[in-house]
């Protein structure tokens, strides 16, 4: 049965399978003639599973050690600092090379509990994902530590063997990406340029905001450049309180299928910590050559508020990116503007794009350690594990 035919449509020439500890390569009828319960040491990396095709991955699960070991204090770390590498076919460069916490959904690599249309975690440890990852030949899956503990790693991945794919069928691709508050406004790149035919299938957002700056942070509007775009995009989404769906709602967590925000902290001296998801599943997303989907952190103020806002906080001038010279919004003030102003903000973006794309290689590196860990307000947060039910 496809993943995506009726339940009630049974099984032509189809073979359900699965990749576990006890049945690495997925073999039918040998389930528990062995067990695999594999240590990987810092810098190491495990092929957790090699699969042949053609077939269509329909659930991926993993978690890490044993429960009396769990939670781990420096969670959020660990989950940034251990990846998910998934190579299709006999491509040269993964398509999926992410932080395991991000790549499942859970927001800045958080331990939370939650539920949506492609991912999981019922009691918050466990990284479940529901997305349907079709193959023509082979998947390799890795899981690369470069956490500073070993980790054991336990695996569960359901497939289903096909006799052959539609030739329209794409193949799973991911992206992660984080942007570090170097100047205001610093536009982050949710998906880079990628080149092909595909289906822009939804994005994680985890956002840490500036601490010395309290003025709203929920400007930011994903742009979706498709096939050609060059200085406007053909999709430019509602600001960030809107970007789930929920109308002004950026504070108030909530879970649906297709949206949701699942983390939010704001720190008594300033800060916060937000996450958020958005899939394109009943609104698609095509390109036909190419896609690339920014965001940029920002506020938008009417002149006399902004005006006022620096006279009463002048040191913000120098974390806000303006359009215009204090002088020239003193001016416009004077003779009356009703003009609103958009200001670029110093956030901590971090994000991960899905698609799917109509070729098996990867276009995108994963950023290093330094870059992905590199320390903010209140993250890596060590008390993430407390968060827990």
């Amino acid at each position: 049965m496809r993943a995506d035919s009726p339940m009630y449509r049974l099984s032509h020439g189809r073979e359900s399978a699965c990749s576990n500890v006890h049945n690495v390569a997925a073999a039918k009828g040998q389930a528990g003639a062995r067990d695999r319960f594999p240590r990987v040491q810092p810098g190491e990396a495990l092929t957790v599973a090699e699969l042949q095709g053609p077939a269509i991955i329909t659930r991926l699960w993993l978690t890490f050690d044993w429960p009396g070991t769990l939670p781990y204090p420096e969670s959020t770390r660990r989950n940034r600092s251990v990846s998910l590498e998934i190579t299709w076919d006999d491509a040269t460069t993964p398509a999926i090379r992410v932080p395991v916490g991000d790549f499942f959904g859970h927001p800045l690599s958080y331990d939370l509990p939650f539920e949506n249309a492609f991912f999981e975690s019922p009691a918050g440890r466990s990284l479940l994902c529901f997305i349907p990852m079709p193959f023509r030949q082979r998947a390799l899956i890795r899981i690369v530590n470069e956490f500073d503990q070993p980790i054991t790693v336990f695996h569960d991945i359901r497939l289903t063997r096909e006799p052959a794919l539609d030739a329209d069928d794409g193949y799973l691709h991911a992206c992660f990406s984080r942007t570090l508050p170097s100047e205001p406004g610093r536009r982050h790149h949710i998906l880079p340029l990628v080149q092909g035919r595909g289906r822009y299938l939804g994005t994680q957002l985890g956002v840490i905001t500036d601490r010395f700056n309290p003025l709203h942070w929920h400007g930011a509007q994903p742009a979706f450049y498709i096939d050609g775009d060059s200085e406007y995009p053909s999709i430019l989404g509602a600001s960030l309180d809107d970007f789930a769906g929920a109308s002004w709602a950026y504070e108030t967590p909530f879970m649906h299928q297709d949206s949701g925000l699942l983390l939010s902290r704001r720190f008594p001296l300033g800060g916060g910590h937000y996450g958020f998801y958005c899939y394109h599943r009943r609104d698609p997303i095509y390109f036909a050559d190419s896609c690339a989907v920014a965001i940029r952190p920002k506020l938008d103020l009417a002149a006399a508020d902004l005006l006022a806002t620096l006279t009463a906080c002048p040191g913000l001038i120098e974390r806000l990116a303006m359009p215009l010279s204090l002088a020239e919004l003193q001016a416009a003030v004077a003779a009356g503007s009703d003009a609103w102003y958009e200001c670029g903000r110093l956030d901590d973006l971090a994000s991960v794009a899905y698609y799917y794309l109509d070729r098996p290689e990867g276009d995108h590196p994963l950023a290093p350690l330094d870059l992905r860990c590199a320390p903010a307000c209140q993250w890596p947060a060590d008390d993430a594990q407390t968060l827990l039910p």
